[in-house]
């Protein structure tokens, strides 16, 4: 069994209109991925919702794949979760506005 270790460093920000809007977008798109992953695909594999939802996120926003890849790990994982414990279908409603951190 292999462990991974991540680093995470805490940073302070500025709020402005540039970052709401970044934030704003990543929780649309991990919305639409969640969408995604429960109504079409039914699957939690990275691969399947890259094939599917890149090509749509590119023509609509102007990020680094990384960008887009992060928001699918974020959304297989709360769908993981929701099916676990139930409920309502999941959805992100508030964008990450404190307690930043960079994954190193």
């Amino acid at each position: 069994m292999s462990l991974e270790v991540v680093q995470s460093v805490p940073f302070k920000y500025e709020r402005s209109a540039e970052i709401d809007k970044l934030l704003s977008d990543y929780r649309e798109i991990v919305n639409a991925c969640i969408k995604k992953l429960l109504i079409e695909l039914r699957t939690t594999s990275l691969k399947s919702i890259h094939n599917a939802m890149c090509m749509e996120l590119k023509s609509k926003y102007l990020y680094q794949t990384s960008f887009y890849v992060t928001a699918y790990r974020v959304a297989i994982g709360v769908v993981e979760t929701w099916r676990k414990r139930g409920g309502e279908v999941p959805e992100v409603k508030k964008a990450i506005r404190e307690g930043l951190s960079l994954s190193l």
